[in-house]
């Protein structure tokens, strides 16, 4: 069973780093003709949070389309044992997509039929983990705070 959870989240981990872009954890949103100055500074809140605790990764862009989503960006824990990574999605709080994950606690993946990943969310943000980070619980205590 281990073995099959593991080769599933290889499989996930890879198909959303084939839909993400070239972005890095060093490029950071540019709000410059950008009116979505709010939704930027949350997610540089999160990233912030994520260095001041010294958690270590790299982001890169994800297809938030995919999941009827309007942003997503993925970070990679660069020093995570498990080799975990996770993801953080923006939504529009009335959409059936983030509705549905209020109600039921997953993101809807739309691939080969849908695959359900456990979320949490927070005030039209949604994050899904890969793996098992060791820092997973000071990630969501970041994550809501932001």
């Amino acid at each position: 069973m281990k073995g099959l959870l593991a080769i599933l989240l290889v499989t996930l981990s890879l198909f959303f780093s084939a839909c993400g872009g070239d972005d890095d954890s060093s490029d950071k949103n540019d709000d410059s003709g950008n009116n979505n100055e709010k939704t930027s500074s949350r997610f540089d809140k999160l990233e912030e949070g994520l260095k001041e605790n010294n958690i270590n990764f790299t982001r890169s862009t994800k297809n938030a389309a995919q999941i009827e989503a309007k942003e997503g960006y993925g970070y990679e824990l660069t020093d995570d044992p498990n080799f975990a990574s996770f993801e953080v999605y923006l939504f529009d709080t009335n959409s059936e997509a983030y509705k549905k994950i209020e109600e039921t606690g997953t993101i809807t993946i739309n691939v080969s039929g849908g695959m359900e990943i456990p979320a949490e969310i927070n005030n039209g943000l949604a994050i899904m983990f890969i793996g098992s980070p060791k820092d997973k619980a000071k990630i969501l205590e970041i994550f809501n705070s932001i």
